[in-house]
């Protein structure tokens, strides 16, 4: 029986037991119809209302092995192409089954991980179900999860999720234990990242009353202040904890080492395998050895990996310095994270640290806060980009800002340019017109700045709002330890140039070739006279020489010729244009009289043109392949083809 696309989740449900008691007798299981209630409680039936029931109920069994399978705590991710000889039913795609601990960011990271790596998924739905299992992991009670959290299960049940994807098929057996393995990674960063998240955030707070207890003598009041009150904000649910780690500092031999603590790290940064356990100050990038000597307290900083878990972006680190008796950094806690999503909506005059950064760089620029140019200089800093905010220092946010307030209401491109203080990224704002914005624009802008920095990887944000201008932010990953020389200006031309319309290569080649009145008034007539076709296919330097030819057409049905050959061509082949006013001229006429001067028609190309003023022509682009000799001298040609066109 098959599911209608009318039919109600009752009547799915209706359906599937009929089909389960068909399979299993009156009597199923009790584990197994608990599994079968809970998965399909949120189900969109309508995703498989095509589908025979009894292909629903084998994939449902399927579900149900893996989930029901001995486990004592372990994830398991099972991936199949299912076949009717082994599984009792087919699909054309592959199926994913993963049975986890339930944990905050798991759903989503697993998503992630199947765009992470190109796999298109075709459907996904997970449920929670409360479970118990014996001391060899066997299940032994099953019921739907009641409520949010540990505390809301049954005594001595645990909160599990069954995930569910399919996904486009793979029919390598390679390739899907490959997607396995990468699956049971990021089940296991997410769990290294859930359970030691109280403890992280512990850290911080320790963190924090260390600061408010035992303020550093070496560091000014108004700066403690305001480093307490961020670790106060970021405490509040604006950060989420993924890994800690601690990095001391000591004097060898004069030389300035740095060690990292294993014992200390939590999280992801469990993981983080360093080859060279001391690290020495003065072999490290110059700029990172210079942050590190630094007398500051917070510090912020991309990640050069991207996360694996809850969102696929480059992770956030932020940094705490602790001093010793001299003033000197003895210690760096390094916490490895992602702001929460409501930050990158919060006004920025609210968030420690940068509220002071946006004090700073209205005071640099020497505004009145109060003034037109101050308000419009806020207003630029709270649509700023948020990750921005935070890495970019005063004297560079106030140039790049200051910039972007020069540009405010003028249709121009413009490129702004930041290397990160690690020397890891380089962070671009390209600002457009938003009429002339779009993808391949956007693409052609993407490949221009990952030619000019060498780029390892690159990732873009645009943004529109009311003003005339699209903003993209590109931010490229680049080798720390390679010094990249480069010329703003020259690749800010490059992105113009990119963003130059046919229209406006063809405004200024009319220019170039009849000067600027008379070239302003063809673009005038022709701007808009070519078919797509015409502009996709023919450049704007051509288009000048054409015109000038349909220029000299004064009378309806008046012809015109070309003739050139392409610099690439054999000498024997040529292209001929005949251009004719106010009328077309039929193929039958053209091509025996071609035939009969010696060449063969190999192509033929016809683009109608209609400028401002309602003049009509129609252009045929011959190409011809002389048939009587290997080398065609074109001042022949010219000759003889205007004869033997007059007539036509």
């Amino acid at each position: 029986m098959s599911l209608h696309p009318g039919g109600q989740a009752a009547r799915f449900r209706e359906s599937l037991r009929h089909e389960i008691e068909a399979r299993l007798g009156n009597a199923p299981p009790e584990d197994f119809t608990a599994f079968v209630d809970a998965f399909f409680r949120d189900f969109p039936v309508e995703e498989i209302a095509d589908r025979e029931i009894r292909d629903v109920y084998a994939c449902t069994y399927l579900l149900w092995q893996t989930f029901a399978a001995p486990r004592n705590g372990e994830n398991r991710a099972a991936i199949i192409n299912p076949e009717v000889d082994a599984h009792g039913f087919a699909s054309h795609h592959s199926l994913v089954a993963v049975a986890a601990k339930d944990r905050p960011f798991l759903v989503e990271s697993l998503r992630l991980a199947f765009d992470r790596f190109d796999v298109r998924i075709e459907l996904l739905h997970s449920a929670v179900l409360e479970s118990r299992r014996d001391g060899e992991g066997r299940v032994e009670s099953l019921r739907p999860a009641l409520g949010d959290g540990a505390e809301a299960c049954a005594p001595g049940h645990h909160r599990e999720s069954i995930v569910y994807f399919e996904i486009q098929r793979h029919a390598s057996e390679p390739d899907l234990r490959s997607l396995e393995e990468r699956l049971d990674a990021v089940m296991a960063d997410v769990a290294l990242a859930v359970d030691d998240f109280d403890a992280m955030r512990s850290r911080a707070e320790e963190l924090l009353d260390g600061l408010e207890k035992r303020p550093p003598d070496c560091i000014a009041e108004d700066e403690t202040l305001e480093a307490a009150a961020f670790l106060r904000w970021m405490l509040d649910d604006h950060f989420t904890f993924l890994g800690v780690t601690e990095v001391t500092s000591d004097l060898r031999d004069g030389a300035r080492a740095l060690r990292e603590e294993p014992d200390r790290r939590l999280g992801l940064l469990k993981k983080h395998d360093r080859s060279r356990p001391v690290e020495w100050l003065h072999e490290m990038n110059p700029r990172a050895a210079s942050l590190w000597l630094e007398p500051r307290l917070l510090g912020f900083a991309k990640s050069s990996v991207r996360s694996t878990v809850h969102r696929n972006v480059y992770s956030d680190y932020i940094t705490v310095k602790q001093f010793d008796a001299d003033g000197q950094v003895c210690r760096e806690v390094r916490f490895l994270g992602l702001f929460t999503s409501p930050v990158y909506n919060q006004r920025p005059s609210r968030i420690p640290i940068v509220r002071r950064k946006l004090e700073a760089v209205l005071r640099d620029g020497g505004v009145d806060p109060q003034s037109h140019r101050g308000r419009s200089l806020e207003h630029i800093l709270e649509s700023h980009p948020r990750d921005e905010l935070f890495l970019t220092p005063v004297s560079t946010l106030t140039r790049i800002v200051k910039g972007i307030m020069n540009l405010q209401g003028r249709r121009q491109v413009r490129l702004f340019v930041r290397r990160d203080d690690y020397g890891r990224f380089f962070s671009c704002l390209v600002y457009v017109p938003r009429d002339l914005y779009h993808t391949e624009l956007r693409q052609r802008a993407s490949s221009i700045l990952a030619d000019a920095f060498g780029s390892r990887d690159i990732e873009f944000t645009t943004h529109f709002s009311d003003s005339v201008l699209a903003r993209t932010h590109f931010v490229i990953q680049v080798d720390p330890m390679r010094e990249i020389e480069f010329d703003p200006k020259e690749i800010e031309a490059r992105i113009v140039e990119a963003t130059r319309t046919w229209e406006q290569h063809l405004e200024a080649a009319l220019a170039e070739s009849f000067g600027a009145e008379r070239g302003a008034a063809l673009a005038h007539s022709y701007g808009e006279a070519f078919s797509a076709s015409y502009r996709a296919e023919v450049e704007p330097r051509t288009a000048v020489r054409d015109i000038q030819t349909m220029e000299e057409l004064q009378q309806a049905g008046e012809i015109g010729l070309a003739f050139f050959r392409e610099i690439e061509a054999p000498e024997n082949r040529l292209r001929f244009k005949l251009f004719q006013r106010d009328g077309t001229t039929a193929l039958s006429d053209v091509i025996p009289i071609l035939e009969n001067l010696g060449v063969r028609v190999i192509g033929e190309h016809p683009y109608p043109v209609r400028t401002r003023e309602g003049v009509r022509v129609a252009i045929h682009d011959f190409e011809l392949e002389y048939e009587l000799a290997k080398r065609v001298d074109l001042a022949e040609v010219k000759t003889r083809f205007p004869e033997a066109f007059r007539h036509i």
